[in-house]
């Protein structure tokens, strides 16, 4: 509810009590274009993603990936394999200006992240009844307390 204000461009996954909800951009790199906004990480996870990496072919090689085959991922599916490898230390791994939450199904943990120098801030409000992590104070807003999250992961 509290990104219908923003459109009928989003891209919504909901597991159980947990939901993710990503409002879809026109794309601004070439593996943009491939983006979906929410991925499935190969061991289960899901991941909202925003921004960019930087080093990507660096990136797949460390994670074994062909530059061939890295070249039709997109950012967020790129990530999600980085997450499946560091977990938390991700960011320390992924250079570039992202945020992210990773909603872990089995475990019932929910982590967000932003990388060390992002200009992608996440905020964050708590209730009694729910957590929301969210890229605007506005969207934020519905669990009535914000606070911007800042480096490292919560």
């Amino acid at each position: 509810e509290a990104l219908e204000p923003f459109g009928a461009k989003t891209v919504a996954k909901r597991d159980g009590a947990a939901g993710l909800v990503h409002r879809v951009a026109a794309p601004f790199t070439p593996e943009e274009a491939f983006d979906a906004g929410i991925v499935q990480c190969p061991g289960g996870h899901w991941l909202a993603f925003h921004g960019m990496l930087h080093h990507r072919e660096d990136l797949a090689c460390a994670l074994n990936i062909e530059p061939s085959r890295a070249r039709g991922l997109a950012d967020s599916s790129l990530f999600a394999w980085a997450w499946e490898r560091w977990r938390e230390d991700v960011g320390i791994q992924a250079e570039g200006d992202f945020a992210a939450v990773v909603w872990d199904p089995a475990r019932r943990v929910l982590t967000a992240l932003c990388s060390p120098l992002s200009s992608q801030p996440l905020y964050f409000a708590l209730s009694s009844q729910r957590a929301v992590v969210a890229s605007t104070p506005r969207a934020a807003d519905s669990g009535r307390a914000s606070t911007t999250l800042t480096w490292p992961a919560l």
